[in-house]
C-alpha cells in the first residue's frame, strides 16, 4: 500500500490544515453538540438566535425532519463549514466564494468510513441545515448593540445525489467579507479533530477560546444572570447549550469539558470556580505555546527531528500508527540525518520517496553482495584451479625425480 493510503487524516496531506474562521461564527452559542439544547442566548450584549426557512430560497420545502428549531445546527454542521472556509482559502478566496468538493471528501472530514445512501442523505441534510438558517445577532464592530443583523451562512448550493463528486457551495458573503477584511480565527483543524473525538463539548468550548484575545486571565459567567442584562460573551452554559435539571450536574460536565482542553493543549489554563461576587465562572488563562508543548508534536518510538520534519512536509499533520511503525522500520536502515534529508528535499510524497529509496538501497545492496560474491567465488575458482595446477606440477617433479633415481640405486 502507497503511503498516500495510508495517510488517513486527509486525501491531500500537504494541503493546509488550518482553517479561517469569522471569530462572531466561533463564539456564537448557535452549535449544539448531541444532546444539547436549541435556546435563545446572547452575545456583545444583545439577544442571538438561530433558526431555519421554510424553504430553501427557490420556493423547495424543506423537510421537516431537516429543518426547524428543534433540528438546530450541530457540531457535524459546524466541522463541515470549517472544512468548507479551508478549501475557499486554499482554493485563493474566490469572489464568488463557490467551494467545490465531492460528498464523500465530506463524510471523511467528519471522520466517517463507507459511503452509500445514508451517507449521502446525512451530507444533503447538514448542507441544507447551513443554507437555511438564519442567524440574528450583533457582530462586533458592526453596529451597535441596538441594532439586530440577520445573516447567514451559505448564499447557494448545487448537489445531485447522482453525481456527488461535483458538488458546490457558494459561501455567505456576510463570513467571507468579514474574513477577508481581516477579521479571521485561525483554527487548527488537527488540534480541533483531536479534542472533538475525545470530547465534543470540549472542542466547542476550545473554538470558542481560540477566538478570544486572552492577553490576560479572563472570567466567563458559568450561568446567566438576568439582573446584569445581555453579556458580551454568551455564559458557558448556553455557549455549550447545557440546561440541567441540577447546577451541580452541569457544573461537572463543564469541568469535564475545561480538563479535556486542558488535556488535549496545555497552553490553556481553566479553573471552574465561584468567583468573587458567589456566582460560578470559568478563569480562563492562555500561555504561548513552547517548542515541543503541545501533546501532538512527538509520538512514541520516533525522535522528534523526525517528527518536526515530517510535520513540515505534512502541514502539521503526525505520522499515523502505521506510518509510525514503517517509519521506524526504515530508521533501522537509513541513519537520523539522512532520513530528514529526504523528508525535506521529496519532490513528492516524502514517506513514498524514502520508500522507494529504500527499495533501490535494498536492490543496490542486493546488487553489491551479489557482485561481491560473484568476486569471492572467482577468486576462490582461481585459486582452486591454481592449487590444482601446483599440485599438478609437484607430482610431476617427483615424478621426474624418481625416474633419475631409480636406475642409480640398482
Amino acid at each position: 500500500m502507497s503511503a498516500a493510503a495510508m495517510l488517513s487524516a486527509s486525501p491531500t496531506p500537504r494541503v493546509s490544515r488550518r482553517s479561517p474562521c469569522d471569530p462572531t461564527l466561533a463564539r456564537l452559542p448557535i452549535w449544539v453538540p448531541r444532546g444539547g439544547d436549541q435556546a435563545p442566548s446572547s452575545i456583545y450584549g444583545a439577544p442571538c438566535s438561530v433558526a431555519f426557512a421554510a424553504t430553501d430560497g427557490e420556493g423547495v420545502q424543506i423537510p421537516p425532519e431537516l429543518a426547524g428549531p428543534r433540528t438546530g445546527l450541530t457540531s457535524t454542521d459546524l466541522r463541515i463549514y470549517l472544512e468548507l472556509l479551508r478549501r475557499w482559502d486554499i482554493d485563493g478566496r474566490p469572489s464568488n466564494a463557490k467551494v467545490h468538493f465531492g460528498g464523500r471528501e465530506l463524510w471523511r472530514t467528519i471522520g466517517m468510513k463507507g459511503w452509500g445512501l445514508r451517507q449521502v442523505q446525512l451530507v444533503e441534510a447538514s448542507l441544507m441545515r447551513l443554507k437555511t438558517a438564519v442567524i440574528t445577532s450583533a457582530i462586533r464592530g458592526e453596529g451597535t448593540k441596538d441594532r439586530t443583523h440577520i445573516w447567514g451562512l451559505v448564499d447557494e448550493a448545487e448537489w445531485a445525489r447522482t453525481d456527488t463528486s461535483a458538488a458546490w457551495v457558494a459561501l455567505s458573503s456576510a463570513v467571507t467579507s468579514r474574513i477577508a477584511g481581516g477579521r479571521a480565527t485561525w483554527v487548527d483543524l488537527r488540534a480541533y479533530d483531536q479534542i472533538h473525538s475525545v470530547d465534543q463539548l470540549a472542542a466547542r468550548l476550545w473554538l470558542f477560546l481560540e477566538a478570544e484575545k486572552l492577553e490576560r486571565p479572563w472570567h466567563y459567567a458559568i450561568w446567566p444572570d438576568p439582573r446584569r442584562g445581555a453579556p458580551e460573551n454568551p455564559p458557558v452554559a448556553e455557549l455549550l447549550r447545557l440546561r440541567p435539571q441540577r447546577a451541580r450536574d452541569g457544573l461537572r460536565t463543564i469541568r469535564r469539558a475545561a480538563a479535556n482542553v486542558v488535556d488535549q493543549d496545555p497552553r490553556y489554563d481553566l479553573k471552574v470556580r465561584l468567583g468573587g461576587r458567589g456566582a460560578w465562572e470559568l478563569l480562563a488563562e492562555r500561555r504561548q505555546r513552547e517548542a515541543g508543548q503541545h501533546p501532538h508534536d512527538t509520538v512514541a518510538g520516533l525522535p522528534r527531528e523526525l517528527v518536526e520534519a515530517w510535520r513540515r512536509r505534512y502541514d502539521l499533520h503526525l505520522p499515523s500508527r502505521r506510518q509510525a511503525t514503517t517509519a521506524t522500520e526504515l530508521l533501522n536502515r537509513w541513519t537520523l540525518p539522512e532520513a530528514v534529508a529526504i523528508l525535506a528535499s521529496a519532490s513528492g510524497d516524502p514517506l513514498d520517496e524514502w520508500m522507494a529509496r529504500d527499495r533501490d538501497r535494498s536492490t543496490e545492496r542486493l546488487a553489491t553482495a551479489d557482485a561481491t560474491e560473484a568476486a569471492w567465488a572467482a577468486t576462490k575458482r582461481e585459486e582452486e584451479r591454481t592449487a590444482a595446477a601446483g599440485l599438478a606440477r609437484i607430482s610431476e617433479l617427483l615424478a621426474q625425480l624418481g625416474t633419475k633415481v631409480g636406475p642409480a640405486c640398482g
